[in-house]
């Protein structure tokens, strides 16, 4: 994976969490949620097309 798709992964689940934090401190525990699970989600996917970047 080169660096600048790395660094676009990165800052998306960074702005994932941070998203969850504001949710979190307008009180809105259902939008947190959803910002944590699409931070992982995120995470995850990078993590899989690095894998198949890495394969070829």
């Amino acid at each position: 994976m080169n660096k600048p798709m790395a660094l676009l992964f990165a800052v998306l689940g960074i702005a994932c969490l941070i998203a969850a934090g504001a949710a979190l401190s307008y009180m809105k525990p259902g939008w947190a949620l959803f910002f944590t699970l699409l931070s992982f989600a995120v995470t995850g996917f990078g993590m899989a097309v690095k894998r198949r970047l890495n394969r070829k």
